[in-house]
């Protein structure tokens, strides 16, 4: 993939309002991060396992490897 369309793309991620998603049936809540362009670093907050966007990572570090370069 082109390093401009892949450089887009962490752009677009990073900077998408991190979004808690829905209650799924079965599903359970957990502690995900996402990153927050304001602060430039990554939060926690609770996701409820369905829908939401793509700003959801499982770590800490996962998130500012994708999005700390900002």
């Amino acid at each position: 993939m082109p390093t401009f369309l892949l450089e887009w793309m962490q752009d677009y991620l990073c900077n998408l309002r991190y979004d808690s998603g829905k209650f799924a049936v079965g599903g359970e809540k957990s502690d995900r991060y996402f990153y927050t362009s304001q602060y430039r670093t990554c939060m926690r907050f609770s996701y409820y396992g369905s829908l939401g966007n793509e700003n959801n990572f499982p770590d800490y570090n996962s998130c500012m490897r994708t999005c700390g370069t900002q």
